[in-house]
């Protein structure tokens, strides 16, 4: 004989807790927007655009980039992403030329420092001192 209502599962009680926390709710205006901009997306990819410029993206609607983006829109996004994981490794580092990276490093290398501490911090000093601008490249 089956018990009503029906329990719920471990998961599915942690997931209805996870969505109830929510309690912020989507106006119908944020909905339509939502609605509009992921339609947008859709019409541009298969009209075989990208969505970030508009411009015509290598590949055809049947196999788009998996991002909507065009070659070029992936490259600054990539480089986006390698200009924000640098200011990160400087913060943990606490340098960011090149005559600061060396000092540091010969610093750590007298230290009495864990080993993988010293194994792993050298290494974003190095990843640091391998990616530095063009600019700041001279000590």
């Amino acid at each position: 004989m089956t018990e009503y209502p029906i329990p719920l599962t471990d998961a599915q009680e942690s997931s209805v807790k996870e969505w109830a926390a929510d309690d912020r709710l989507w106006t119908t205006q944020e909905t339509v927007e939502f609605n509009l901009r992921t339609f947008a997306r859709t019409i541009m990819i298969l009209m075989g655009k990208c969505i970030k410029c508009g411009t015509n993206f290598v590949g055809t609607p049947e196999n788009p980039p998996p991002d909507g983006l065009c070659k070029y829109c992936q490259i600054d996004a990539l480089k986006a992403d390698n200009s924000k994981l640098r200011k990160a490794l400087v913060g943990l580092v606490g340098a960011d030329s090149k005559g600061e990276l060396e000092k540091t490093e010969a610093a750590l290398r007298m230290l009495p420092v864990p080993d993988e501490d010293r194994v792993n911090t050298i290494n974003a000093i190095h990843a640091l001192r391998d990616t530095l601008p063009a600019t700041s490249a001279m000590p």
